[in-house]
């Protein structure tokens, strides 16, 4: 969805016609997200106002509007649908997601990605990363937010390694994250996690399956602050805490395999 990183010097064209060159400031393969600065500063000065971000989700049935560009269009193109739902996971999707999807109702046309969804305040409450067969699906505002003003700062954005393999457990009706294996003098070995461990909750928040395991973990990306996390887990019955300081990821598409995932 964001440019390659050969691609770092870029011309970008407006809706309303005007070209401006541009440079890649900062990307985050993981977070699939970009910032862009633009060279010249008599043209970031005619730009509008900027966006508001959405800190909520949109809710279900809420009518939105996207605005973008196509891969084969030569002008923008707006469209408006509705949200058909806010926190959506499918199976089969390429490339394991690692947050829940806005799922939209409205025509997603090849080159959309990255374009903004707008709700009713004129805010942008998510953005659009990719098309599963008829739906569109966007990456919820708030994980963009973080993710663009760290890079904006000029920091990297890498998500804590713990050095564990996890896996499904529970039941249906009860799912659990449980971890399959360790590395040896990981962050999570050194605190003190075992194999069999079903982990309830990252720094508070609680975790019942693998997309919100990783969900916690992107949200956890800002180099600005110590990765520095606390595990309840439940063990033999009870619940126990743990503190990890754990490594960043290097940079790359393997941010996003921060930890490993089993089905």
């Amino acid at each position: 969805m964001f440019p390659s990183k050969l691609a770092r010097h870029l011309v970008l064209r407006f809706g309303d016609g005007r070209w401006a060159a541009a440079e890649l400031h900062g990307s985050c393969m993981a977070a699939d997200v970009a910032v862009l600065r633009l060279c010249d500063e008599a043209e970031l000065q005619a730009v509008s106002a900027p966006f508001r971000f959405s800190r909520d989700l949109p809710r279900q049935g809420e009518r939105v509007l996207v605005c973008g560009m196509t891969q084969h269009g030569q002008e923008a193109v707006g469209l408006s649908g509705l949200v058909s739902q806010p926190r959506q996971r499918f199976r089969g999707v390429p490339l394991e997601p690692t947050v829940h999807f806005v799922q939209l109702a409205l025509p997603t046309l090849p080159g959309m990605s990255g374009s903004p969804v707008l709700n009713m305040n004129g805010e942008v409450c998510a953005m659009v990363a990719k098309k599963f067969e008829e739906h569109g699906l966007a990456i919820p505002a708030e994980r963009v937010r973080c993710v663009v003003e760290c890079l904006e700062a000029g920091y990297p954005w890498r998500l804590p390694v713990l050095g564990m393999e996890v896996k499904v457990g529970g039941t249906l009706t009860s799912p659990a994250v449980v971890v399959k294996s360790l590395q040896a003098s990981s962050a999570a070995a050194v605190a003190g996690i075992q194999v069999g461990d079903e982990i309830l909750a990252i720094n508070g928040t609680p975790v019942g399956s693998l997309l919100e395991m990783r969900e916690v973990l992107l949200q956890l990306g800002d180099t600005r602050q110590k990765s520095r996390l606390r595990l309840r887990v439940r063990r033999s019955g009870c619940s126990l805490d743990f503190h990890l300081d754990a490594p960043r990821a290097p940079s790359g598409p393997q941010d996003v395999f921060a930890i490993q995932l089993s089905e």
